[in-house]
């Protein structure tokens, strides 16, 4: 775990440096944001890359590696430094003595052992032009397989029997077992790979083979697509891991190019030596992406859309019928593409699942009239299935009235009858959430689009809100509601208005601009009905409570009567709540407005403290007249929490913590350097047991007070909390490190028994690709074409062999 990091001023420089060590932009990413926590991230990134001529396309990678996840805090960190400011860490950091030309590592201690350095050989790289290989001490790298080395970089490939004959002239090494744990050595630092034919390579100089086979007419971009069709020309660029080192295949409409490309790896009977052979390559891209290499961009993507189906093992040629589940289907369209859907567990119909079942018949020996399905016609059939959406170009759900699924049909009917009862609107939420997961449905205009086209006749003045509130169209309270979600303390127009409820709610724009006008000019007559004063808590808060029926527009007026009554320099904080006391007034609209603080921080507090312990978010973003920028400094000094939507206030006086971040299945806790931990008896008071009670994986009352109190006193330990409240050991424990002990323990485990395993153990059951990735390139895990996983190397070269020779 790092807790001590240097700061570096010239950010730019130290980009480059991590560039041009081959970085993956991924891992700049994650190591330039913990050094510029608090710069906007994105532009600061697209800063730093202004001057590569293609920084438009790594800002884009950037992005995207943002957005899936890949920004983690690692336990060790590498960091490129320029030469001159090298001397100032050794003054700063007198136990660090190895720094090498560009890398040195920061680790607890500040000393390295060979276990750490195992931990980061992933990261090391080696400069091919000046052959310099970089070491932090002299024991990691011996003289011997530098010498080996440096032969194989020098002439490779290179078979066993050369660098026999090398180190037995040079060397006087005659032990050929003493060759072999050399050997061994660099293939497990990553520095060289062994062929199954006993060809060894220098790793980090092999993306250098991938020059040559560039065509002035075709330029393969260094960019991974999004899984989409449009017709375009398409390019794929694929990272693998050889060994766990970086090389590149890639796979393109151009036929010559890739069998260029495949020669290139294919063995040299007269030089009795190869890069890779082809055997080797082909086996290994099978093994580990379950799929041969195809010579298509658009069979490989709808290749790897499948990879986790089993439709293929169960779609077999004969004669030029479809066995499907030992059953004929032969012409029949309608049955193969009903058994087509249901064995993918589709539900929403769109042009790549089309081409999807397009490769399926390409790949069987079909005839030629199930060959020309044309789109219309696949369309139609699947719009016959049960259950089953059809997605048009925009996205929007086109639904077969008579065959959707009638449990989905139930729900809405019945959400449409309880609108008038607020009280339901939990159960409903919680309903609502459930349903459009299983159907898919990406958000609430998507279901209103659902319910317009069933409930026409019976629910047409009925519309559905985006927080999950139902309420009856021609109700004139409706604008109450629509004013209290778009507007706050200024003027917004009418046209802005009905375009923002019209993305929200998809009614027609006529129906809003009528209801609008009609009730907009209700309110422009800059009335206050009543200011009432009221003491909320003697002593401690004197807050103005102002119940008025006045636009927004008119907050100015407001603001100079008040001035004009009270002596106050504070009018400006004002809150715009439901209600002080959390009573279900909907749709009453307050203002409190503080007049007795020196601050407006205190203010906020007081006012927090009269809230209920758990506070919906949208109470504090939507309702309360504060900016953004004093949001976030609330947050920044602990007086909220954020997590799931809700904010937790008085959770403060227990963690002392910055932020809880959710993930699916796990939460991680964050101390901040300046919070001490100061009420331990808190832990068993009785007035938070509710809230322990409602959110389980916050409970820590039966946690070790001590070790807590040390947790919280560090201010970079992280500890983790699982989904189902079992706390896990001091540092940052991902869930990949979870997978992987469970794995480990093992030895040897099916993918779907390591599932259960997980679920059952800590509550994970989202198992994605990218944590699969990081398994097998950063924890050596082994995956066969089975799906078992596998640790030790022993076990699945045999099972590898056994693959290769047919027995498997």
């Amino acid at each position: 775990m790092v807790n001590k990091m240097i700061i570096i001023t010239d950010k730019k420089l130290f980009l480059f440096n991590l560039l041009e060590a081959n970085y993956p932009y991924n891992k700049v990413l994650s190591l330039y944001r913990c050094l510029n926590e608090n710069h906007k991230l994105e532009d600061s990134i697209k800063r730093c890359l202004n001057y590569s001529p293609d920084s438009s396309q790594v800002y884009a990678d950037v992005l995207k590696a943002k957005k899936n996840r890949y920004l983690t805090i690692k336990a060790l960190m590498i960091f490129g430094i320029h030469e001159l400011i090298i001397d100032k860490i050794k003054e700063r950091f007198p136990k660090i003595q190895d720094i090498t030309h560009n890398y040195f590592i920061i680790e607890k201690e500040l000393e390295l052992t060979k276990d750490i350095f195992e931990k980061i050989t992933y990261f090391l790289r080696v400069k091919t032009n000046y052959f310099e290989i970089q070491q932090l001490s002299t024991e990691m790298i011996s003289d011997i397989d530098k010498d080996i080395l440096y032969y194989i970089y020098k002439n490779q490939p290179v078979n066993l029997i050369s660098i026999q004959q090398y180190l037995y002239k040079e060397v006087k090494l005659e032990l050929s077992e003493d060759l072999l744990l050399s050997i061994n050595r660099l293939e497990a630092k990553k520095l060289i790979m062994v062929t199954s034919e006993g060809i060894l390579m220098y790793l980090p100089r092999f993306n250098e083979i991938f020059e040559q086979i560039s065509d002035d007419d075709e330029i393969f971009m260094n960019k991974i697509i999004d899984n989409k069709i449009h017709g375009r020309k398409i390019y794929i660029y694929e990272k693998m891991r050889f060994n766990d080192i970086s090389a590149t295949l890639m796979i393109c409409r151009n036929e010559k190019k890739y069998e260029r490309l495949l020669n290139m790896f294919q063995f040299n009977k007269e030089q009795k030596s190869c890069l890779f052979p082809q055997k080797d390559l082909l086996a290994y891209i099978e093994l580990k992406y379950h799929l041969k290499p195809l010579k298509t961009c658009s069979d490989y993507i709808i290749e790897h859309e499948l990879l986790a189906s089993d439709l293929s093992k169960k779609l077999l040629s004969s004669e030029g019928k479809i066995v499907f589940n030992n059953k004929i289907i032969d012409d029949d369209v309608s049955v193969l593409i009903e058994e087509f859907v249901k064995s993918e567990n589709l539900i929403r119909i769109n042009d790549l699942i089309y081409d999807k079942f397009l490769f399926f018949l390409k790949k069987l020996n079909v005839n030629l009239k199930l060959k020309a399905i044309s789109k219309i016609e696949f369309f139609k059939e699947c719009s016959k299935i049960n259950g089953i959406f059809m997605v048009s170009d925009d996205e929007l759900l086109v639904v077969n009235e008579e065959k959707l699924d009638s449990s989905f049909l139930n729900f809405l009917d019945t959400a449409l009858n309880l609108f008038e009862y607020p009280q339901t609107s939990k159960k409903l939420f919680n309903s609502n959430k459930v349903i459009m997961k299983k159907y898919e449905i990406q958000n609430f205009k998507e279901l209103f689009v659902v319910m317009k086209h069933f409930f026409k006749e019976k629910y047409y003045s009925k519309l559905i809100f985006g927080n999950n509130d139902l309420i009856e169209l021609n109700d004139l309270k409706l604008i109450d509601y629509i004013i209290q979600k778009f507007e706050e303390f200024e003027p917004i127009s009418k046209v802005k208005l009905v375009e923002s409820l019209f993305v929200e709610t998809c009614v027609d724009k006529d129906i809003l601009r009528k209801i609008v006008n009609d009730r907009l000019n209700k309110y422009n007559n800059g009335e206050i009905l009543e200011v009432i004063h009221e003491r909320l808590e003697e002593n401690v808060v004197n807050l103005i409570k102002i119940e008025f029926d006045g636009y927004f527009s008119q907050i100015d007026l407001l603001r100079k009567r008040l001035k004009s009554n009270l002596k106050n320099d504070y009018l400006d904080i004002m809150f715009h709540v439901q209600n002080l006391k959390a009573m279900n007034l909907r749709r009453e609209k307050t203002l409190l407005v503080e007049v007795n603080y020196s601050s407006f921080e205190e203010a906020f507090i007081t006012w927090l403290k009269a809230m209920p312990k758990v506070i919906d978010e949208s109470m504090i973003e939507s309702k309360i007249a504060i900016n953004s920028y004093m949001f976030r400094k609330m947050i920044q000094k602990c007086y909220i929490i954020k997590s799931r939507g809700f904010s937790y206030y008085n959770m403060t006086k227990i963690f002392g913590v910055l932020n809880i971040q959710h993930f699916r299945d796990e939460i991680i806790v964050q101390i901040p350097e300046d919070k001490i931990f100061t009420g331990i008896d808190i832990l068993n008071d009785d007035k938070y047991k509710e809230v322990f009670d409602n959110f389980p994986e916050l409970d820590i009352r039966n946690q070790d007070i001590q070790l807590l109190e040390n947790i919280i006193k560090s201010s970079t330990n992280i500890y983790s909390y699982l989904g189902d409240g079992t706390a896990m050991k001091k540092g940052s424990l991902t869930k990949t490190d979870i997978v992987y002990s469970e794995i480990k323990n093992a030895n040897q485990i099916d993918r779907l028994d390591l599932e259960a395993s997980l679920k059952k153990k800590y509550g994970i059951s989202n198992f994605n690709s990218y944590i699969l990735r990081e398994l097998i390139d950063e924890y050596g895990v082994y995956q066969d074409t089975q799906g078992s996983f596998y640790v030790d190397k022993k076990t699945f070269d045999k099972q590898l062999e056994e693959y290769l020779n047919g027995t498997n």
